[in-house]
């Protein structure tokens, strides 16, 4: 089933690139980089949710700063004890790594400490492909 039929009495608006909100109309297919939906119950309300997206080619994830940094789809989730899927802490943390605002920082430190030394390899392998050696969190891996 479609967002768009989930959310039909919603407001859903798509983010173009570098970050332009805009309607999205009724049976759009949004094309690759768009990375978020904003979504409120209508226009005097505040935003409620965001919907960030990410683009898939062939099983596997693709991320949106690295196009080479790629996981398979199967792995970059997890499953809750009550069935809800949620982003694999080590591919989060990728994309908290870019700001590094104090709860990027917090989530790491929290998040680090429950990640198996698989997770934490692909994340340190991946921070230096992205930035080299220039991350703080690199040294903390």
């Amino acid at each position: 089933m479609s967002l768009q039929k989930v959310l039909s009495d919603w407001e859903l608006w798509v983010s173009d690139p570098p970050g332009t909100l805009r309607p999205w109309k009724k049976g759009e297919f949004l094309r690759k980089g768009i990375q978020d939906i904003w979504c409120r119950k209508n226009s005097k309300d505040p935003w409620q949710m965001q919907i960030m997206l990410f683009d898939i080619e062939i099983g596997e994830w693709i991320f949106k700063r690295d196009e080479s940094v790629r996981k398979t789809i199967k792995l970059i989730s997890l499953t809750t004890d009550d069935g809800f899927k949620k982003l694999a802490p080590e591919v989060q943390l990728l994309y908290k790594s870019k700001s590094l605002r104090e709860k990027d920082r917090l989530d790491f430190t929290n998040a680090v400490s429950k990640m198996n030394s698989a997770q934490k390899l692909w994340l340190k392998s991946n921070l230096i492909k992205t930035y080299e050696n220039s991350h703080e969190w690199i040294a903390r891996l």
